[in-house]
C-alpha cells in the first residue's frame, strides 16, 4: 500500500506522518423527532491502528413548528413531495445552525476539522431493512 502523501505550504509533496489525528464532528436527528445530536471525536492512525476517542457531546431542540412538520411526515403518513422538498431545505438550515452551535460551544483545541451527517430519519421499516 502507498505511504499517503500531503502538499506541505510550498507546493511540494511530503509523506504524511505516521501519527494522524483528526477531529470529527457527526450531526443525526432520529425518528424521535425531537432534535439533532452532534457528538465530537477524536480519530488517531490509520487503518486497522484507528483509535476513537469521544470528546464531547451537544443536543440541539428542534422548534416546536420544525417539530410538528417533521412528525407530520413520518411513515404512515401521506405527503406530497413539495412538503418533503421545503422541511428538506428548512431541515439543511437546522443542521447548520446545529453545527454552528456546537462548534462554537467547543474549546478551540476540540474543534473539528471535519463534519459528517447522517440526515434526518423520517420512515423506518426494520422489517423490510429499508429506512428513508
Amino acid at each position: 500500500m502507498p505511504k499517503l502523501r500531503k502538499r506541505d505550504g510550498s507546493g511540494r509533496v511530503r509523506p504524511r506522518s505516521r501519527v494522524h489525528k483528526r477531529r470529527v464532528l457527526g450531526l443525526m436527528a432520529g425518528t424521535s423527532g425531537d432534535g439533532i445530536d452532534a457528538a465530537c471525536v477524536e480519530i488517531e492512525g490509520l487503518g486497522a491502528d484507528m483509535q476513537v476517542r469521544f470528546l464531547w457531546h451537544h443536543a440541539v431542540p428542534f422548534s416546536v413548528s420544525l417539530r410538528r412538520r417533521l412528525l407530520a411526515v413520518m411513515a404512515p403518513a401521506a405527503t406530497r413531495t413539495e412538503t418533503l422538498a421545503r422541511l428538506h431545505a428548512d431541515l439543511g438550515e437546522a443542521f447548520g445552525r446545529a453545527a454552528d452551535e456546537a462548534i462554537a460551544a467547543a474549546r478551540p483545541a476540540e474543534r473539528p476539522a471535519l463534519i459528517g451527517l447522517a440526515g434526518q430519519t423520517v420512515c423506518h421499516l426494520p422489517s423490510s431493512r429499508v429506512s428513508l
